[in-house]
């Protein structure tokens, strides 16, 4: 079912290039030509705001958005209605007009999606509706099923866009960058029960707060994806080499290590982990600085995670895992370096990735210290010309079974060491060793034949 899943999303042209799509304008509404004082329910918007909580006008070319003192979740919104499309794109400036530290804020809803800007936290959130089982800690008035997906700088214009495919339940997040979203969702219910009357796009202010809170809206526009595109275009070359740099990315240091053997730091795309504050509940806050749309993806030659984590909280989503694995049964190479975040310590077991690893997970407790530190036994095939003499050493090692199919290319005192295994027309790499212990040589990724190794980790099996 993942298999099937991850090659529809791969499929999807229009949402992994939605430039290649025919795009067809919905919706679009600037301002500029609108007079200062215009109230929105002039523009065509439907205003529901029975506690008088929300006052929306044009000022300055733009929609100003005013969110006056409210009790929890009583604010008020407009809406118009939109076409129904099933691959679509939604665009939206918007700054917060204020410093203040307060509330919820602002809301913009489209279909079944919504966001809104946490002010109290400055982050922009995600929200569909969970079980009252899965609150989050500490936020008791915000709605069940809302999520951060990154912070936003206030009194600034931020560029926002939601890119939505209803027929692969997927959303991507951006903000100014457009080449990467910050949050990807999958598997989830892009339509809703309100899609089967039409579609609406929903502006408005959530309330919760005790102060004023004002808010500029420009460029609103929505677009349709549904076209079919270009469906003669060539698959794009497998270029590139993308690695989530993780809690070890100081040591593993591996864009720096892969330039330093000669490949182009115009082929490394870098992700990196982030922590997000301090934990209200018995779990790690991490998400990741961006992640990679399928476009991305696609152009993958060797997917890195550098004692990266995939949970909890779907640091990297279930959807982006199917995505890398659909890639490398195409022909792309994983390489999983070990680490405090990796394997079964990163919450790996109980995802997508899990099955295709070259080793069997065997819960969070994987990794065992080495004292003495076990010098990495010099192999025979390709690697042994590489300076195994110095005698490169590993002091933390995780305690994984090498799967049946797999074979082990490296050893550390007998130790499996570097486990690998087919996958489709691709290849997967365990590095089972960890950037633990003492950080100088001849630790292994201090040994001078590490940045020649790492090259050969990541070179993509021969077609």
């Amino acid at each position: 079912m993942r298999r099937a899943c991850a090659a529809a999303l791969l499929a999807a042209s229009a949402l992994a290039s939605p430039a290649a799509a025919a795009e067809q304008v919905l919706l679009a509404q600037d301002f500029d030509s609108v007079p200062d004082g215009t109230t929105i329910d002039r523009l065509g918007w439907r205003v529901v705001d029975p506690a008088g909580t929300c006052r929306m006008e044009v000022r300055g070319k733009a929609l100003r958005v005013t969110s006056l003192t409210a009790k929890a979740m009583q604010g008020g919104y407009a809406e118009i209605p939109v076409p129904l499309c099933v691959r679509g794109q939604l665009d939206a400036e918007i700054s917060s007009d204020h410093t203040v530290r307060d509330g919820v804020g602002l809301y913009l809803g489209l279909y079944n999606i919504t966001t809104f800007w946490h002010e109290y936290c400055g982050d922009w959130r995600r929200y569909f509706p969970d079980p009252v089982a899965r609150r989050q800690i500490g936020f008791n008035q915000e709605p069940v099923g809302h999520r951060a997906i990154v912070k936003f700088a206030k009194r600034t214009a931020n560029r926002y866009r939601i890119i939505f495919d209803k027929s692969a339940d997927r959303v991507e997040y951006y903000l100014n960058d457009f080449a990467d979203p910050v949050y990807i969702d999958g598997g989830v219910p892009v339509w809703g029960q309100a899609e089967f009357l039409g579609g609406v796009l929903r502006l408005g202010s959530w309330g919760n707060s005790g102060q004023t809170l004002s808010f500029t809206v420009d460029n609103l526009r929505l677009v349709s994806l549904d076209g079919d595109g270009d469906a003669a275009a060539p698959p794009p070359a497998r270029d590139q080499v993308m690695v989530f740099n993780g809690l070890s990315q100081d040591r593993y240091a591996v864009r720096r290590t892969l330039e330093s053997a000669g490949i182009p730091a115009a082929r490394i795309r870098d992700y990196h982990l982030l922590h997000t504050g301090a934990a209200l509940g018995v779990e790690n806050n991490f998400i990741s600085s961006r992640l990679p749309a399928m476009a991305a993806t696609a152009r993958t030659a060797t997917f890195v995670f550098a004692d990266f984590p995939a949970g909890p909280g779907q640091v990297v989503p279930d959807c982006v895992q199917e995505d890398i694995l659909a890639n490398v049964r195409l022909g792309a190479r994983l390489l999983m370096l070990g680490g405090m975040c990796s394997f079964g310590r990163g919450g790996y077991a109980a995802g997508p990735l899990a099955p295709a690893l070259p080793v069997r997970l065997a819960g969070t407790w994987d990794l065992a210290g080495l004292a003495p530190a076990l010098a990495i036994d010099p192999p025979q095939g390709p690697l042994a010309a590489l300076p195994w003499a110095e005698g490169p050493t590993v002091s933390y090692l995780h305690t994984l079974a090498p799967a049946p199919e797999a074979t082990v290319a490296l050893t550390a005192g007998g130790r499996p060491f570097l486990v690998r295994r087919a996958l489709g027309k691709g290849e997967v790499l365990a590095l089972l060793g960890t950037a633990c212990g003492p950080d100088e040589a001849p630790a292994f990724w201090r040994w001078s034949g590490w940045p020649a190794l790492l090259a050969e980790l990541v070179r993509p099996p021969a077609p």
